[in-house]
């Protein structure tokens, strides 16, 4: 239950200071946004995820190591069923996680089958596969735009210049 509370209250902490720390030099702007309802709401919304996550995560754990006693089998299942809480998380930015972690995950397969055995290792093989996911994540940043976040999108826009060049 501690585990509960720790992750609650750290995840509200620090998304409170990453959702405020742009308005760090308005005060004015600052103080706005730490009493907006909407902006709260969110934070403890991300934080309810994280810790609703953290503890299905490790009681589903505990059940299934006193059935099976494998972690290898143990760990998958109750990272699939703590994974099902992210229906409690906002449609964009479960979107956006799974564009993030898709990369992560194909480069851990990658690795995992190269060190058994299953792929040919050769030179770059790492640095393609970062290719082939970046090219990914520009395909859903460019033509799924609703899978960014309103701010992450003008900073794409802006440094990518999406709007074309100014002549």
């Amino acid at each position: 239950m501690f585990g509960f509370y720790h992750t609650f209250i750290t995840s509200l902490a620090v998304k409170f200071l990453i959702n405020n720390i742009g308005y760090i030099f308005s005060l004015k702007k600052l103080l706005k946004n730490i009493a907006s309802l909407k902006s709260n709401k969110d934070n403890f919304r991300f934080a309810f995820f994280l810790a609703i996550m953290n503890a299905t995560y490790k009681l589903f754990l505990c059940i299934f190591r006193r059935i099976v006693q494998n972690d290898k089998i143990c760990a998958p299942l109750a990272g699939f069923i703590a994974g099902l809480t992210c229906r409690l998380d906002v449609k964009s930015r479960r979107q956006l996680m799974t564009v993030l972690i898709v990369s992560r995950v194909a480069d851990t397969s990658y690795t995992m089958a190269e060190n058994r055995g299953y792929v040919r290792k050769f030179q770059y093989g790492e640095v393609l596969l970062w290719l082939v996911c970046n090219m990914f994540q520009q395909y859903c940043m460019g033509y799924e735009r609703d899978l960014l976040n309103k701010g992450q999108y003008h900073f794409m826009k802006k440094w990518s210049q999406m709007s074309g060049n100014p002549e």
